[in-house]
């Protein structure tokens, strides 16, 4: 038998705490206190805009002091942003603010209500008793280098979603109007595909009129190191489509289509490549940038992974980094029974998302600190994608070691387990 001391996880602040369930429109708030000897419940309903919300904060406040509470206390679930003007007018007003987490409220909903239904009003009951409990977590307030980067984030996901979809309509475009064009993707999206839409259109009939001789010089005159075979074989390949029976208008409309599309395409990279070097620079603005200098990781992919953490001082141990992740360990076992072990996936998305590339990209390749582990590894599994969870893994710790330490980064260090460490 195992007999411990349990301390509360949390204990609520005299204050009046307010659970809010976030909707887009509007926002039911539930708050129970005492007025003596008597038991109250305030319910309300607010529009979720500005002058809305924080008049009806300020109603609080007072309904606070009237009852000898020291202030207000707000709860609600991260609702996709839709929060984001509740959390801030509450911090204008100077009073405290926490989340809970969604699948806890969804769960305690049925252990409380022994019902799976949901309803605006049932809703900041249950956040508000989950508050009570102890099952907030923290509204970090990002400092302004953090809180850029992490928004440059988006606009970086954002820019190479968009950047993705036009390459497919180009592709689709190209198709449509030169059918037979034999150019890989890298020519395409290069110096010579470039040229080839700015002087023509990639218009095979404008290609074929054109003798080889005038079509290269043309070429080259928009890109010089542009392979003679390549364009021997393009002028070949529109000497073929040429014979096609396709109206001038219709082409003319394709061709201008084309142009359209590459040029917004030309322009979303030169944005990409922009918003790459703002976050460097404001990456190496950072604490962080003087000690995690990883072999093989830039400062762009080391300010993504900043974005989205956080300052890394924030964490107490690589265990809470991990969970914010989503990279934690969730195991199914029960009596004989024995699932798999998998990560959890209650993190941030993105930042799985980045560390896949960060590994992907920069970590497995020949030559690269983690290639050697990767391949062997991946002989003894079944599948490829665990290795790259554990490497992932495997490297968020480090980025915390490495901050924790302050020390220059030693890749004899990284591969030594920590009982070798202590007894060398």
């Amino acid at each position: 038998m195992k007999v411990k001391i349990v301390y509360p996880e949390f204990k609520l602040e005299n204050k009046l705490c307010v659970a809010f369930d976030v909707g887009k429109s509007h926002l039911d708030s539930y708050s129970p206190f005492s007025n003596g000897p008597l038991q109250m419940i305030m319910n309300d309903r607010v529009r979720n805009k500005s002058n809305a919300v924080r008049g009806a904060l300020l109603e609080y406040r007072k309904l606070a002091s009237e009852n000898g509470l020291e202030g207000v206390h707000v709860v609600c679930e991260p609702t996709g942003g839709f929060e984001r003007t509740l959390l801030r007018i509450a911090h204008e007003l100077g009073m405290t603010t926490a989340y809970v987490n969604g699948e806890s409220v969804s769960k305690l909903r049925v252990v409380r209500q022994n019902d799976t239904g949901k309803t605006d009003q049932l809703d900041p009951r249950i956040i508000h008793l989950a508050a009570t409990q102890g099952r907030q977590l923290q509204v970090r307030d990002l400092g302004d280098g953090y809180a850029e980067l992490r928004e440059l984030n988006v606009a970086y996901d954002q820019v190479c979603d968009q950047a993705t979809v036009l390459r497919n309509c180009i592709h689709d475009a190209l198709y449509r109007l030169f059918p037979d064009l034999n150019m890989s993707r890298s020519k395409l999206f290069g110096s010579c595909g470039e040229a080839l839409v700015k002087a023509f259109g990639a218009d095979p009939v404008s290609i074929a009129r054109l003798s080889l001789p005038e079509f290269t010089r043309r070429m080259k005159s928009h890109a010089r190191r542009v392979r003679t075979d390549t364009l021997n074989r393009i002028h070949s390949d529109a000497a073929i489509n040429a014979r096609h029976v396709v109206p001038t208008v219709v082409r003319e409309v394709q061709r201008d289509h084309l142009r359209d599309l590459y040029d917004r395409w030309r322009r979303l990279e030169d944005r990409k490549k922009m918003l790459k070097e703002q976050m460097a620079d404001t990456f190496r603005s950072l604490p962080e940038a003087t000690s995690l200098t990883f072999p093989g990781v830039s400062d762009f992919m080391m300010a993504r992974v900043i974005g989205e953490t956080g300052p890394l001082s924030d964490y107490s141990s690589h265990r809470r980094l991990l969970r914010m992740a989503g990279l934690n360990i969730r195991q199914r076992t029960s009596g004989k029974y024995k699932g798999k072990d998998m990560i959890s996936k209650k993190g941030r998305a993105r930042l799985r998302k980045i560390l896949y590339q960060v590994v992907m990209l920069c970590l497995i390749k020949p030559g690269r600190i983690y290639s050697m582990e990767y391949v062997r590894k991946k002989g003894e599994a079944d599948a490829s994608l665990p290795v790259i969870v554990a490497l992932m893994r495997k490297f968020l710790r480090a980025v915390f070691g490495l901050h924790r330490s302050a020390r220059a980064f030693d890749a004899g260090r990284l591969a030594t387990c920590e009982s070798q460490l202590k007894t060398a």
